[in-house]
């Protein structure tokens, strides 16, 4: 990585909107002697990146700026000491992430654009009260791993269960309702006729057929009869599959053989201008019309849409958009060379947009490459469409529009300490984002120095608000060499070291 930070193996996603997300361990040194352990620990943090296609870093979250050091079930006193684990990472329904982390028994619902804390689902915190769900598991009621989100806002994970006794591992479904902070179990699966024990993989998968697939983690493990079940709701076990001995399964998914088949194809022969077309049939709709306004080509010719339910290939953006909907549509003709058409998309077909006021539709000429463009986008709130006029062929997707957030971060849970963090990144060129935080109303000063002591800039001079900021240095200006900036807050003094290098 260009930051010369190293990823971990849990996990990696490739998001709709072509960017790369993944967790990182982040050892630092830190004196622990507060805490009753080393003047000189070594300090694993957790991070996660997400990266666009040229490797440019867009966002950051780390865990040392939102979970004091002492939230953790790891011991504090020990050489290397490891506050947390975070083994999944994933998308909810409103574009937040979630991560699982098996150290707290948690799972982290993270802001997307702000970084904040949503809640905090199990572990310490005890943000939601479990309904359902064995008593004798309390407080620690899973070990996650693979947590997802499901369409109807249901969490499925697997738990290893290493806070059990006696010690089993499960794939478990909670009902979560956000509002009133309760978590029901609506459903279990142990393995039958014997529990399997698992320390630390597996996986958990809702199929579209409502089945389960399970993956125990293997015979590295302590798995015993089996390493793969699918499961019906009922617990009906359809298929199953033992790996052989000293394998693992990390994680297992089963997709359809032919994934970039269309999920719905519509030709419609003999297109004239100044008519309206549904590219519908008796065995496939695709939720696209079209008015012909005009067109370049032969009386007998064909136009042809196929939809996909899944995300552009390779896709490219001037500005990335913060989200991009798992659907795509190719209006193309192989006789028409060109065409002008008020495009409808009904939204009833598009269930994944849920506030199609901020959808903005965009296109690009070629299949698969190239780069998409923003389009004059009309929700028709009366007949639940979303519009384009004088639009051409080309292939279209759905995003939200993007959001940007600046200053501070709007956190729930506001910080226990005075803290200032490590500009990042650093070395940088010519502009690096700093972030500190404060736990009470404080005057607040930062200021930058060169070696010699004298002042560059002062970054922040006045009073603030207890909560989480971040403000962004820009040294264009200035010559390569290393500086160094001050914070000052009530009592609170602490200096950290930035290196310039164009």
């Amino acid at each position: 990585m260009g930051n010369k930070l190293i990823a971990d193996g849990h996990d990696l996603l490739i998001l709709p909107n072509g960017n790369y997300v993944f967790t990182i361990k982040v050892p630092q040194t830190a004196d622990m002697t507060q805490y009753g352990g080393n003047p000189s620990a070594t300090v694993v943090h957790g991070m996660i990146q997400e990266l666009d296609i040229n490797k440019n870093v867009v966002w950051e979250w780390r865990s040392w700026d939102h979970i004091p050091i002492d939230d953790t079930n790891n011991p504090l006193t020990d050489n290397n000491v490891r506050l947390n684990h975070f083994n999944t990472l994933g998308v909810t329904n409103d574009g937040s992430y979630i991560m699982g982390n098996r150290v707290n028994s948690e799972a982290l619902i993270i802001d997307r654009v702000t970084g904040e804390l949503i809640w905090r689902f199990g572990g310490r915190d005890k943000q939601f009260t479990f309904i359902g769900d064995n008593d004798n598991n309390n407080p620690n009621y899973f070990s996650p791993h693979d947590i997802r989100m499901l369409p109807n806002g249901n969490i499925t994970l697997f738990d290893n269960g290493n806070n059990h006794s006696p010690w089993f591992s499960r794939a478990v479904e909670y009902q979560v309702d956000q509002v009133n902070k309760t978590a029901t179990q609506v459903w279990e699966y142990r393995h039958k006729p014997f529990d399997i024990a698992n320390r630390n993989q597996g996986s958990v998968q809702r199929l579209p057929n409502g089945n389960t697939l399970i993956s125990w983690g293997g015979r590295a493990q302590d798995s015993t009869s089996a390493d793969i079940t699918e499961v019906t709701p009922d617990g009906t076990i359809t298929f199953e599959l033992t790996l052989p001995t000293n394998s693992a399964s990390y994680r297992a998914l089963k997709y359809p053989w032919n994934i970039n088949k269309p999920s719905a194809s519509v030709i419609i022969n003999n297109i004239v201008a100044g008519s309206n077309y549904n590219f519908n049939n008796s065995n496939d709709s695709t939720g696209f019309s079209a008015k012909v306004n005009s067109l370049n080509g032969p009386e007998i010719n064909k136009f042809s849409l196929k939809r996909f339910n899944l995300a552009p290939v390779f896709p490219e953006f001037s500005i990335t958009p913060f989200k991009v909907y798992t659907y795509r549509l190719f209006f193309s003709s192989l006789i028409i060379s060109s065409v002008i058409a008020n495009l409808e998309f009904e939204l009833s077909s598009f269930p994944l947009i849920k506030d199609p006021a901020k959808v903005k539709i965009y296109v690009r000429v070629n299949e698969g490459m190239g780069l998409f463009t923003p389009l004059t986008t009309i929700y028709d709130s009366v007949n639940s469409k979303l519009i384009v006029n004088n639009a051409g062929f080309g292939e279209y997707i759905f995003a939200d529009d993007n959001s940007i957030v600046t200053g501070i971060e709007t956190n729930k849970i506001l910080p226990k300490y005075f803290s200032l963090s490590q500009n990042f990144p650093n070395p940088f060129n010519p502009t690096t984002t700093i972030e500190y935080s404060i736990h009470q109303n404080s005057f607040v000063n930062i200021v930058v120095y060169d070696v010699l002591g004298k002042v560059v800039q002062t970054l922040v001079n006045e009073e603030k608000t207890a909560g989480n900021y971040k403000i962004t240095f820009n040294a264009k200006n200035l010559s390569s060499g290393i500086y160094f900036y001050t914070m000052k807050a009530g009592n609170f003094i602490e200096a950290k070291k930035l290196v310039l290098l164009k």
